[in-house]
């Protein structure tokens, strides 16, 4: 689907060097930043959600649609295994669709 690839090229685009981007399943995609402290990793997934939704995607009949997207963020917790912090990410994103879309909710 292009509105799938373009979000993720533009997220790709967006994250910078070093993060790992990545079809998660189904609308969802992870990103994983390493060797970044939560203040920059939010400021980057800020960036991704407005990058998206600036971005115009064209379709089919010759028009033009833009996404809003919704993200659900988790600082890395040494303690924690990949399926726990995918499953809390999992979580927060649930609660910003939730919660009226095009936002970003940070696990505290």
């Amino acid at each position: 689907d292009k509105a799938l690839r373009t979000i993720a090229k533009v997220s790709s685009e967006l994250a910078r060097g070093g993060t790992v981007f990545g079809r998660w399943g189904g609308d969802e995609f992870a990103i994983l930043f390493p060797d970044t402290d939560q203040e920059a990793a939010e400021k980057a997934c800020d960036r991704i959600r407005v990058g998206i939704g600036e971005t115009k995607i064209s379709t089919t009949e010759g028009e033009y649609i833009t996404q809003k997207v919704s993200i659900g963020a988790v600082p890395l917790n040494p303690d924690m295994s990949l399926e726990q912090h995918m499953g809390l990410a999992s979580a927060m994103l649930l609660e910003a669709k939730k919660n009226g879309k095009d936002r970003i909710i940070v696990v505290a």
